[in-house]
């Protein structure tokens, strides 16, 4: 028989967009698509099993739940994903380096650049390593041939660029749903988007004049990791919040809608799509989405954030703008934007940095961040250290004021021990960490999703409890806390709680008490240690030494 090989992997993935509620409509199709696909591929597998010598390979925690006791190896065990991601980022900057694309600009901004994290983040990151999965398989496994399931899903998109010959079996994979999905989408997508941006042209709101200092946010949530300070501030400082209709109580607040800003539709020139090669092979074709999401969505929100950011310093004169990081799209525009007219920025650290490439030099004129350790870090990024200011997170010294405990609405039969995983929209991780906590059956798992997440999208397949219960509250309760990249797994420490980073994809935290996992096959013993290690007072003293003090401790600055 033939040696073939075939790569399985879940339909659903997340997918870059102006708001949750456009987000939340590409989730509804992909994982309609997902259900009826994985329907169909089991009993596939087995049929193509008495035809080739078949190595199954699952790309995701999911697709390796759904093969069961089938054998197949994991798809990441292939490559080391940091090494990729840096190559993947590298390629987007100098891709949009390239002359062609630098042409693709508005009022002298390049959109390509604006536009960068979603590029790597929610499109080319992922694509790129399906890509070196791909490669790495064929060559240890050397197969004859490469069974593809479906070439519209991204991993047979990523094997259809190989020249090793191909037997597609997309016809009974794929359904009617799938072409709808592809035919419709960005029409839906783009329909949504206008249809909410009206809200932000104006509707004959007086400007003020003359505020010094403006804070601005293109959504509501930062506001408890970004705004505590505000009520410290000296009273003589003008100050206005600048964002979204829903506004920050308790503080002067405007909404975009105050500020009229002009229609503006972009003009592109077509691309040479042979041009856009990756490891020497065309990757415009299997990037077509992506293409249509930024010419359609992506460039035109960029347009609108420019002509909203030239309106509101016309209308409040800022002598300081103040944004919550110049990673994502808007923060990159609002600092573009006030640095041409001369006016000095001001970005606030919200998240955990870590060795991913999304982080290069900041564009503001000065960052404030957590502690020195998350200062060295974005130096080794490459920014100077003058512009970057050690504040703390104020957010952290309210956990260590109170340490107190809350009620819980979940049920625990039998008071087992509480897994608590802290998701972060990632859900290669959240089925890893189910898959692993369905083979501890003493404990059970309480997941609090990220804030962006709806509990409705997530499709349960154990006894494990999504809770909507205060955060603290959770924290107190649990036995061991599972994290990935975020602030909350410092407060955990905080709390003494045993922690169990699951980077499979970046460094974990340097503290000396937290477990850092980096392969997925190390998660389920890195649980089993936390919830057996009963070592919370040297945990505790490790996060207020190591932790606390290095990354949050704004009373001592």
């Amino acid at each position: 028989m033939k040696k073939a090989v075939v790569f399985i992997e879940s339909y659903s993935r997340n997918f870059p967009s102006s708001s949750p509620a456009l987000a939340k409509l590409y989730h509804r199709l992909s994982e309609s698509y997902s259900r009826y696909a994985q329907s169909k591929v089991l009993p596939l597998i087995r049929k193509l099993s008495g035809k080739y010598h078949l190595e199954v390979i699952a790309m995701d925690s999911e697709s390796s739940m759904h093969l069961g006791n089938m054998p197949h190896r994991r798809g990441y065990d292939f490559i080391e994903t940091e090494k990729i991601d840096e190559k993947s980022m590298e390629f987007v900057r100098n891709f949009m380096g390239s002359n062609e694309l630098k042409a693709l600009s508005y009022d002298g901004f390049s959109l390509w650049e604006l536009e960068e994290v979603d590029i790597w983040e929610g499109f080319f990151c992922g694509f790129a390593r399906r890509l070196e999965i791909v490669k790495k398989v064929i060559e240890k496994q050397k197969p004859e041939l490469i069974v593809v399931l479906d070439r519209h899903s991204e991993i047979g998109k990523a094997a259809m660029c190989f020249s090793l010959p191909t037997e597609d079996y997309t016809p009974l994979i794929s359904s009617s749903l799938h072409s709808a999905r592809k035919k419709f989408l960005v029409a839906v997508l783009k329909h949504v988007y206008k249809a909410r941006w009206p809200a932000y042209t104006g509707a004959g709101h007086t400007p003020s004049g003359g505020k010094k200092v403006v804070v601005l946010t293109d959504t509501s949530r930062i506001a408890s990791s970004t705004l505590p300070w505000v009520p410290h501030l000296d009273r003589g400082i003008d100050l206005m919040v600048i964002g979204p209709e829903d506004g920050f109580p308790g503080l002067p607040f405007k909404p975009f809608s105050a500020y009229p800003s002009k229609q503006a539709e972009p003009e592109f020139s077509s691309l040479n799509k042979k041009s856009i090669t990756y490891e020497g092979m065309q990757v415009y074709r299997p990037l077509a989405e992506m293409f249509d999401f930024l010419f359609h969505i992506g460039f035109p929100r960029s347009i609108r954030y420019i002509e909203l950011c030239k309106s509101i310093i016309e209308a409040e004169k800022p002598k300081l703008g103040i944004v919550y990081g110049d990673r994502l799209n808007f923060g990159k525009v609002v600092c573009r934007v006030f640095s041409r007219h001369s006016i000095p920025t001001l970005i606030i650290q919200l998240g955990v940095i870590n060795e991913s490439p999304v982080f290069g030099p900041i564009t503001a004129t000065k960052m404030a961040v957590f502690g020195n350790h998350m200062k060295n870090m974005l130096v080794k990024h490459g920014n100077s250290p003058s512009r970057l200011i050690v504040t703390g997170q104020p957010r952290f010294d309210e956990i260590v004021k109170r340490m107190h405990k809350t009620g819980n609405s979940y049920k625990n039969p039998g008071k087992k021990k509480s897994i608590l995983f802290i998701s972060n929209k990632d859900n290669s991780i959240l089925h890893a960490v189910i898959s692993a906590a369905k083979k501890i059956p003493d404990a059970m798992l309480v997941i609090k999703l990220h804030p962006d997440e709806n509990s409705k999208q997530i499709k349960l397949k154990s006894d494990a409890t999504i809770s909507h219960d205060p955060l603290y509250g959770l924290l107190n309760e649990s036995s061991v806390v599972v994290a990935s990249s975020s602030p909350i797994a410092w407060e955990a420490l905080m709390l003494g709680k045993p922690l169990v980073m699951a980077g499979f994809t970046h460094g974990g935290i340097d503290c000396g008490a937290a477990i850092n996992v980096h392969k997925e096959k190390d998660l389920l013993p890195a649980i089993r240690r936390g919830l057996h290690g009963g070592k919370n007072n040297l945990i505790k003293r490790c996060a207020f030494e190591r932790t606390y003090k290095r990354y949050g401790n704004s009373v001592a600055k």
